[in-house]
């Protein structure tokens, strides 16, 4: 995602506690993406290794 020019004067004009808050806030949303990854990889590798274990299954069944 670009910044506009509109956004990048807008930061500029920033105080200190602004600037805290917008940069705690970057680091909130950074942390609950990562939170959120990881737990779709751990659910996509456990998905990952219990379906070829129940195709094999089925596959065997039917022999």
């Amino acid at each position: 995602m670009m910044i506009t020019e509109r956004q990048k004067i807008e930061l500029s004009n920033f105080n200190k506690k602004q600037c805290e808050a917008v940069i705690a806030f970057g680091a909130d949303l950074y942390r609950q993406g990562l939170v959120k990854g990881t737990i779709i990889g751990i659910v996509g590798f456990g998905i990952g290794m219990i379906i070829p274990y129940i195709v094999n299954e089925i596959k065997s069944s039917r022999k």
